[in-house]
């Protein structure tokens, strides 16, 4: 026999489930562990009470928590760092008030920019700021923005704005940080050739390319200094929500209505694609550090479907969250942060 092994200090509390295969144990950090009854470690994790996945690093080094009063934190996955509050909200001189809250943020590829964005529900000029997590700074800012969402290059020399309604005809805009000067701008005139508008952007690992997300349903792949369209992808289905990249290929994988889920290398043009016998929304791809497994939300049941990344075949049974929360990803060493029940879950993947 042996022991089962935790971080959290004294053990205090301990339960065994029915059949001697799973057990849960409270301890001194207050953390409450589901374990398999070997001597592989917990399997879900409590990690951080009353709060919510909002964002992971692309590289899964960091991730970014949303805690009770909207106060933003991001947190290391080792636990090494000191989590870094971010204030929710920034000074406007909209409707002659004090201070906005920021209705979206994201994290950068390494986890060092936070970008704080948007209020779209009121379709009225908002703030949008990048702050620099290792220092606090905020290295840019516009306190009357009509873009909805953005996020910093890899190499944190720029910052990819989005507004999704092109009556504003804002469309995509790529800053110089270090400037601030726009360096190109995809406005309603160059959309109307594509037909759509766009959604949400990725850039790539590189910083070459962004992948950007439109209303029609489909992925672009756009030069990140130009904006030029360079490849696409023509799924069967509409794509909903966040994608799933591999940093060492051009393999994208994305999820969409009605239950589908899709792999997509734009470099060679190569699209895999398998629809469920499940007529409901499969939303936001995101795919593990080792490219075995890529996750999904399914949102009428509450719940994360696992597939395997080669054959997109089903894997396990779906990992239930919280209703009404989407925030799932990767951290570094292969582990699933979903919004449980109680908060923040750390859950170990087994393909």
């Amino acid at each position: 026999r042996r022991p089962l092994e935790a971080s959290g200090g004294a053990i205090w509390g301990i339960a065994v489930s029915g059949d001697m295969k799973r057990l849960v144990s409270v301890a001194d950090d207050g953390l409450i562990r589901l374990w398999q009854n070997d001597d592989r470690g917990p399997i879900t994790e409590l990690v951080a009470e009353d709060r919510q996945v909002v964002d992971v690093s692309g590289d899964g080094s960091r991730y970014l928590l949303r805690a009770p009063g909207g106060v933003l934190e991001v947190h290391s996955a080792d636990g090494a760092m000191t989590p870094v509050a971010i204030p929710s909200s920034a000074p406007t001189t909209m409707f002659n008030t004090a201070l906005a809250t920021f209705h979206n943020a994201s994290l950068s590829y390494d986890g060092r920019w936070v970008t704080q964005s948007g209020q779209p529900e009121l379709e009225v000029p908002a703030p949008v700021r990048v702050i620099d997590v290792d220092t606090g700074d905020t290295v840019w800012s516009d306190p009357a923005s009509l873009f909805d969402t953005g996020v910093v290059s890899p190499d944190g020399r720029r910052l990819f704005l989005v507004d999704d309604d092109l009556a504003e005809e804002e469309g995509i805009s790529v800053i110089d940080l270090p400037s601030g000067e726009l360096i190109a701008r995809l406005d309603q005139s160059r959309t109307s050739l594509i037909g759509a508008e766009p959604v949400g952007v990725y850039p790539t690992s590189d910083g070459s390319h962004i992948d950007v997300t439109w209303n029609d349903g489909q992925l672009r792949r756009l030069d990140a200094e130009t904006l030029d369209v360079e490849a696409a992808a023509h799924p069967p289905f509409t794509i909903e929500g966040r994608i799933g990249s591999d940093p060492e290929s051009d393999i994208v994988y994305v999820a969409g209505w009605p239950g589908g889920i899709g792999r997509v290398d734009l470099g060679q043009g190569d699209e895999t694609w398998s629809r469920s016998t499940d007529p409901t929304i499969l939303a936001s791809a995101a795919l593990s550090p080792d490219g075995s497994v890529v996750a999904a939300l399914h949102p009428f049941s509450a719940s994360i479907v696992l597939f395997d990344a080669e054959t997109l075949r089903p894997l396990g049974r779906p990992i239930p969250i919280r209703a009404g929360t989407g925030g799932f990803a990767f951290t570094s060493d292969g582990d699933l942060l979903v919004n449980g029940p109680f908060g923040v879950s750390r859950i170990t993947v087994e393909p």
